[in-house]
């Protein structure tokens, strides 16, 4: 990897949010794992803005978040935002667009977790 890929991955965030539709339907966390290995291939770190319905099961998904990065030495690309208030989608994503401003990110993608980029198709 060239010099100048390393520099514009460093400006890179990639961001999406988990929010829980049908609590019946947990979110997969191995698919998540893969999305954020998938994501730090073209980018320096990855956020995601989590609400799992009540904040006391939002806190307990996180851990599981914390607990499963933390395994797969992922902890240092994830930024996890949980957030209480969810509204529709608008205020997921001006959390993320204000944290990435806060961090000093250039590039911000949105990204669908569950269609996310193969990076062999960027490069």
């Amino acid at each position: 990897m060239t010099n100048d890929i390393k520099s514009t991955m460093e400006k890179v965030l990639v961001a999406t949010r988990i929010h829980q539709v049908n609590a019946s339907i947990p979110p997969k966390i191995d698919e998540i794992v893969d999305f954020v290995k998938s994501c730090i291939t073209f980018s320096s770190k990855v956020l995601i803005c989590i609400n799992y319905g009540s904040l006391e099961t939002t806190g307990i998904f996180k851990d599981q978040l914390v607990e499963v990065f933390s395994q797969h030495e992922l902890t240092d690309k994830v930024i996890l935002l949980p957030l209480v208030y969810w509204g529709r989608f608008t205020t997921a994503l001006n959390t993320i667009v204000v944290k990435a401003m806060e961090e000093g990110f250039e590039t911000l993608i949105f990204q669908v977790i569950f269609q996310y980029l193969n990076c062999y198709l960027l490069f």
